[in-house]
């Protein structure tokens, strides 16, 4: 058995929300979504989808202030929808879904590791969520990624700090080259190795 972690965040609707399905990295093939649909009493009724994995699911939920709400876990669960836990939550609120994917696995089973730019869906307007200035161009960027490999990136993405809450990090001390490459070298070797994310 083996053991993989992701998140999402979803937010919570009077209709229910589903959100895009998600790749674990690690794991050939194997795809999971959140969603919701509404309870009896105001509550929201959290479903997790998975395809392609007989996998045990233990699922933590947080506020968007990282409040502990619940966890839940279902054990060697096959291909489906799956209801997972009910919150009594009010619509317009975002809560955070941390899930780890324990799977029971045949010899067969195949887990290939990915690079870095293998990891990242550069079509989904949801993958990157800050922004580098430099002069008058843009650079998209992970903060969480940035901030665990360098120690600059984590000072400047802080608890509280204007970069944390505007998810833009203008930098006037070097020219865009510079930065370009410092981030090419952050994110390593790939397919798209020198080919950075320019934003609009």
């Amino acid at each position: 058995m083996m053991s993989f972690s992701d998140s999402d965040t979803i937010c919570i609707t009077t209709v229910g929300t589903t959100n895009a399905p998600r790749t674990v990295p690690g794991i050939t093939g194997f795809k999971w979504l959140l969603r919701t649909s509404p309870g009896p009493h105001g509550t929201a009724i959290f479903y997790i989808l998975t395809i392609r994995a007989n996998v045990t699911i233990r699922a933590i939920f947080y506020s968007h202030r990282r409040h502990f709400l619940g966890m839940r876990e279902l054990i060697s669960v096959e291909d489906g929808d799956h209801q997972i836990y009910t919150l009594l939550v009010s619509p317009g609120k975002t809560i955070q879904c941390d899930v780890t994917f324990t799977v029971h696995w045949e010899k067969s089973t195949v887990f290939a590791p990915l690079g870095v730019y293998e990891m990242i869906d550069s079509s989904n307007p949801r993958c990157f969520d800050a922004v580098i200035t430099v002069e008058t161009q843009k650079i998209n960027v992970h903060r969480s990624f940035l901030s665990m490999i360098s120690p600059v990136f984590s000072a400047a993405f802080g608890p509280d700090t204007k970069e944390t809450i505007t998810g833009i990090l203008d930098i006037k001390d070097f020219s865009f080259e510079t930065v370009k490459n410092a981030i090419n070298y952050c994110y390593g070797p790939g397919p798209y190795a020198g080919k950075i994310f320019i934003g609009g």
